[in-house]
């Protein structure tokens, strides 16, 4: 038997010999030399064995999540705050975490609740400060500034709050572990043991974490792992508008996010997110379509620019902002192939407003009628709002939850609608005498229906 072994530490793979590369999590100079013993020791997430217990009869606790005061948090929750859960919010520096967590606070103790807040980061006197520009009163709210998880957790042990918040995540030690602060071991001993404290204490603790450079979570992978709920804030440079995208969630959907707006009262609902995504309906502009996309259950109409220029390079650039460039490469080669428009001797750039991204299929048909406008010069009609999913072949492809998309673009002032003519199905409960429903089988008809350029009317090859 090998007297050491190499050891990742970002996903704790064991390899018998040295790579500059792990196998497993791709991290480049992660694995360290250590000792083999023979004196295993296991670990489990539960001190106490419990008996074993009909699935039926485990007490639920998603039955007793903690409403926000935000109808946003709550969706972007799966519906609340799950009683002995652990999430990680992280984000640049700056983006609104402590503020958002600070607002989560007042109003948990607004209804006579404890909430510990840990501040390894910043002093006492600098959340009364940054409380009191919220509007924060802080009763019920205790601060602890410490990093000590083991003075952190007998202090819990004593204050029995309602909930945990950990500003921030990666400034947690235990000094029982060998290792400076901050190092990958110190912040999976840390977060084990906070995480074993919350689901025994049946008390949900929120941790705000770092991020990379490259806008990975600060940590090795398996903190992402240990915990129950990972989100992601972003924010638009210099702009007002914050996102709170969840990309794991053991209690809800991944697939929702929180929109907000900051202004000097902290983080606020947007109360219509899709004003938030456009410009003005009305506009005519050239390479500009309005698209309707779905991000979890929510229907949220964003802008999609696309502008073209004759290339002078041999290979024509193709940037994408908020749209996968692999998507935009193959709606290209549609375009080209169908319609007969040269797009292949064109530089390509698309963008999504707002900072928006997106990431389903709904939005080809609106991508693909954008950079046809800006490939012919000529707007598309105002009032005008996009929604389908365009094949290789060139056809127009149902999409999900049309009724609700639909119904946003009413509410929004949309008077005409672009969309596939074998998706119109659970409309039932849609006013249709409000908006009127363009019906095109494949990008063709569509081109030729929304555009009058003569360029289009005299190439049939398309269709």
């Amino acid at each position: 038997m090998p007297e050491f072994q190499y050891k990742c530490n970002n996903c704790e793979r064991i390899a018998l010999r040295w790579e500059g590369k792990c196998s497993s999590c791709g991290e480049w100079g992660s694995l360290e030399e250590t000792p083999v013993s023979s004196d295993v020791k296991f670990s489990f997430g539960f001190d106490n064995p419990q008996p074993t217990i009909e699935l039926s009869k485990i007490y639920d606790k998603e039955d007793s999540r903690y409403k926000f005061f935000s109808p946003e948090l709550n969706m972007v929750f799966g519906g609340g705050l799950v009683p002995g859960s652990v999430t990680l919010i992280a984000g640049d520096p700056g983006v609104g975490k402590s503020t958002l967590l600070l607002k989560i606070s007042s109003q948990i103790c607004s209804e006579n609740n404890k909430v510990a807040y840990i501040s390894g980061e910043e002093s006492g006197s600098q959340l009364k400060s940054r409380s009191k520009r919220l509007g924060i009163s802080g009763n019920g709210m205790y601060v602890l500034e410490t990093s000590d998880i083991n003075y952190i957790l007998n202090q819990l042990d004593g204050l029995k709050p309602k909930t945990v918040v950990i500003d921030s995540v990666n400034t947690l030690y235990d000094d029982s572990v060998e290792s400076p602060q901050g190092s990958i071991n110190q912040l999976k001993s840390s977060v084990s043991r906070i995480t074993h404290w919350a689901k025994s204490k049946n008390t949900p603790v929120i941790l705000i974490g770092h991020v990379t450079k490259v806008g990975d979570i600060a940590g090795p992978r398996v903190l992402e792992h240990m915990v129950d709920t990972v989100m992601y804030m972003e924010s638009e440079r210099l702009g007002i508008n914050r996102i709170l995208r969840c990309i794991k969630n053991r209690f809800g959907s991944t697939n929702e996010i929180a929109i907000f707006t900051m202004d000097k009262n902290g983080l606020n609902d947007l109360e219509d997110p899709s004003k938030a995504f456009l410009s003005d309906i009305n506009s005519n502009h050239v390479g500009s379509s309005m698209i309707i996309a779905l991000h979890g259950t929510r229907p949220i109409i964003v802008e999609i620019q696309a502008l073209t220029s004759k290339s002078y390079s041999p290979v024509p650039r193709r940037i994408s902002t908020g749209v996968d460039l692999d998507r935009i490469l193959l709606l290209t080669t549609v375009v080209n192939r169908k319609l007969g428009l040269n797009v292949a001797s064109q530089d390509l750039i698309v963008n999504v407003t707002g900072g928006f991204k997106v990431s389903e299929t709904a939005g080809d048909l609106g991508i693909s009628m954008a950079i046809i406008s800006s490939l012919l010069n000529e707007p598309l009609k105002s009032h005008l709002a996009i929604i389908g999913e365009v094949g290789l072949a060139g056809e127009i492809r149902q999409v999900p939850y049309m009724g609700k998309r639909i119904s946003d673009a009413t509410k929004l002032g949309f008077k005409r609608l672009l969309l596939p003519n074998h998706g119109v199905k659970d409309i039932a409960d849609v006013d249709l005498k409000a908006i009127e429903l363009i019906k095109v089988d494949n990008i063709y008809d569509a081109a030729t229906t929304i555009f009058d350029s003569k360029i289009l009317n005299s190439d049939k090859q398309g269709k």
